[in-house]
């Protein structure tokens, strides 16, 4: 299947799994107080990165807003984020991901 159903709910376990990480490592962060999303960037280029905005994360694992971020350890499925926030900087994609395991690093 290779569409996806944009009305679920952002964390729906019926979004399309897109890729699977196992054992990677992420620094978590939270761009301003006003902000209700925790996320891991990887850099797709020099001017536009790859997004994971993480669902049901942990109150351990919430860091606050432009605190430098948590480095950490997860394995988890990465959702597709059709329907997805939009954000101010250049995103190449966007997935909501699906944390299985998570320890910091």
């Amino acid at each position: 299947m290779s569409s996806n159903n944009c009305s679920l709910d952002k964390c729906s376990s019926d979004r399309i799994v897109r890729l699977v990480a196992n054992g990677a490592r992420g620094t978590i962060f939270k761009l301003n107080d006003e902000d209700e999303y925790y996320f891991i960037n990887y850099s797709a280029s020099f001017d536009s990165q790859i997004q994971f905005v993480i669902c049901d994360l942990p109150q351990e694992f919430q860091p606050e807003a432009n605190s430098g971020g948590i480095e950490i350890i997860y394995s988890g499925d990465l959702i597709d984020a059709c329907g997805s926030p939009q954000f101010l900087w250049p995103i190449e994609k966007t997935y909501y991901l699906l944390i299985n395991q998570i320890k910091r690093s």
